[in-house]
Order: structure tokens, then C-alpha cells, then sequence
């Protein structure tokens, strides 16, 4: 007999276990009939978010205990099974289905390990009658799902769909760090005008008379702030991303280690690869912006230098206690941006 696999991601990491909740609440009502279910999930530090789901009644009970069995091992493994429905003929071909396969827990471990943080994914397996319904159902939570037909072989179909899977996830990693890395630049072009206004006032007051440089000094001032508080949440947005892929990347090395199988160590090996290419993105997008920030700041002092040079006595006091703070300011700079390199090596 034909049985129906589909493989949804979704892109919060609470969505498959709402998914699975009201599936429930479609079987419970007779609209739909699932064989099983497996939730994977992942919180936003990379960890595994478990839910051990219970059976959905005395009636199949024990053939539920004999699948968890036979697909995680005595444990119960790294992962929740439920069974959502099936009528009785049909649950004892599930059964037997899947009895067939090689599916262990160390198969879905490897399907986990490849979701991004921050997101799930629901497994389902379903009679063909009833693939239309679970098709409609499972649209309604948004995500991707990709669809295979099983039957009952030696278990190649779902470990090709299985490395379907996790291909697919890589992708979908890799397209989420690239609108990350366009968004971080976005931010970082905003800036760009503001430097040019800055400039364009910088060099409105050197040649400016003392008195009418009042407005101009204080236009310059709300902008460098603007600016500033600009600079420094993108700064902070990266050493952020930085920071949390080095922890990710840390967790992995441990997970090689203990990997059971080559397999489950190739594939986190290859994951841990993909986290070190963007930890390496990160830092170079946080590297640039720190060194744009010494250049903004450094202008800020030069600009001032050249205001100040010509000034009378009492706006040549003012100007230096803000040439001083300017100058604090860059070495702060200077700084972060040393120890930043300092940590990168």
C-alpha cells in the first residue's frame, strides 16, 4: 500500500506544535484521519524544543507503543510520535509501514539538527484518500511542505525524501542569511546621507561668521546623535549575530562528538561549516561598520578642528570641551573596534 509523507517547515518554532493541536481537533471531529506525526522544533538559541506528545486514545494505544518502540528505540528517543487517527485496517498497515523502515531516532535527529533557530517542522504520514484534506488543513498555517509517496520498501523513499528535506533547509538558511546581510546593509547605506548633510554643515560653518553659527552647531549636534544611535544599534545587531553564532557553533563541536552514526557526524559537520561561513559574514559586515565608524568620527573631530582654528575666544571654549568629548568618543570607538579584532583572531 501507498502512504503519503509530508514535510512542513514553518518559520516560528511554536507553528508545528500549533499545527499539530488542531489537527487533533479536525480528526476529533471525523473532517481528517493522520497516521502520524512527528513535531520537530528549534528555539532561537539553536536548542531542540521537544514535545512528547500522548496518543489520542485507549483505542490504538498499544500500537502506538509499538511504533514509538520500533522507530526511537525502548527511550523513546529525541522526539515526540503521535498517532492523530486512522481507522483500524488502515493504522495496522501504518504500523507495518513503518516497522519496515530504518527510521530511527538518529533519522530524525538529522532532520532536526538541519532546521534553522527559530523555527519547526511537522512530519505526517497519510493514507492517499486522505492527502487532499491534510493538503487544505496544513495550508492553513502557512510554512513549506514538500510531499512523497512511501511504500512499502526498504526505506530508500524516505531517506531520499529525508535528504530532500534537509537540502531544502540549508537553502532556506542560506536565502535567510542573504536578506539578513541585505537588510544589515540597507542600514548601513541609510547612513550615508546623514554623513552628507553633516558634511554639508560642516563646511557651512567654516565660512560662517562666530554669531550666526548658533542653529548650524545645533543642527550638527542633533544629527551626530541620529547618526550615532544609528551606528551603534547596527554595530550592536552584529556583535549580537556574531556572539550567537559562536555559541551555535560551540554546541555543534559537542554534538559531533557525540554524533552515534558518520551519518549524523557528516551532516552536523556540514551544518557547523554553514555556521562558520556566516559567523565569518557577520564579522565581516561588523568589522566594516566599526571601521566606518572611526572614519564618521574622525571627520566629526577634523570638521570642528577647522571651525574652531578660526573662532573668537569665547566660542573657541565651547568648541573645545565639544572637540574633547568628540575625541572620547573616537578613542571608545577605537577601542571596540580593537577588541573586536582582537577576538575575531
Amino acid at each position: 500500500m501507498t502512504y503519503e509523507l509530508f514535510l512542513t517547515a514553518f518559520d516560528r518554532a511554536e507553528t508545528a506544535t500549533e499545527a499539530n493541536s488542531r489537527l487533533h481537533e479536525f480528526v476529533h471531529k471525523g473532517d481528517l484521519q493522520v497516521l502520524d506525526v512527528v513535531v520537530l522544533a528549534k528555539r532561537e538559541d539553536d536548542s531542540t524544543v521537544i514535545h512528547q506528545i500522548g496518543d489520542l486514545g485507549s483505542q490504538h494505544g498499544g500500537r502506538i507503543g509499538a511504533i514509538v518502540g520500533g522507530l526511537l528505540g525502548a527511550a523513546g528517543g529525541p522526539l515526540g510520535i503521535a498517532a492523530l487517527g486512522a481507522a483500524g485496517a488502515g493504522f495496522g498497515a501504518a504500523s507495518e509501514l513503518l516497522g519496515s523502515r530504518d527510521l530511527y531516532g538518529d533519522d530524525l535527529k538529522e532532520m532536526e539538527q538541519a532546521l534553522t533557530p527559530g523555527t519547526s517542522a511537522l512530519i505526517a504520514l497519510v493514507a492517499p484518500e486522505h492527502a487532499a484534506m491534510y493538503v487544505r488543513r496544513i495550508a492553513e498555517f502557512g510554512g513549506e511542505t514538500m510531499r512523497f509517496s512511501l511504500t512499502n520498501d526498504d526505506g530508500q523513499e524516505f531517506r531520499e525524501a529525508k535528504r530532500a528535506f534537509i537540502a531544502r533547509q540549508a537553502e532556506r538558511r542560506r536565502e535567510q542569511m542573504a536578506a539578513w546581510s541585505s537588510t544589515t546593509a540597507e542600514e548601513a547605506a541609510d547612513l550615508d546621507p546623514m554623513n552628507h548633510e553633516l558634511e554639508q554643515i560642516y563646511a557651512a560653518m567654516s565660512s560662517t561668521p562666530d554669531w550666526q553659527q548658533a542653529d548650524l552647531r545645533v543642527h550638527a549636534a542633533a544629527l551626530r546623535t541620529r547618526r550615532d544611535t544609528a551606528r551603534e544599534l547596527l554595530n550592536q545587531t552584529l556583535a549580537a549575530e556574531v556572539q550567537r553564532l559562536d555559541e551555535v557553533i560551540v554546541r555543534y563541536a559537542e554534538a559531533i562528538s557525540g554524533a552515534r552514526s558518520d551519518d549524523e557526524r557528516a551532516a552536523l559537520t556540514s551544518q557547523q561549516a554553514a555556521l562558520r561561513s556566516e559567523r565569518l559574514t557577520a564579522q565581516q559586515q561588523l568589522a566594516s561598520s566599526q571601521e566606518a565608524e572611526l572614519r564618521e568620527r574622525w571627520r566629526d573631530i577634523t570638521a570642528m578642528e577647522v571651525v574652531a582654528a578660526r573662532a573668537d575666544l569665547a566660542t573657541r571654549i565651547e568648541l573645545d570641551l565639544l572637540l574633547a568629548q568628540l575625541r572620547d568618543a573616537y578613542a571608545a570607538a577605537r577601542q571596540v573596534r580593537s577588541t573586536s579584532t582582537t577576538s575575531a583572531a
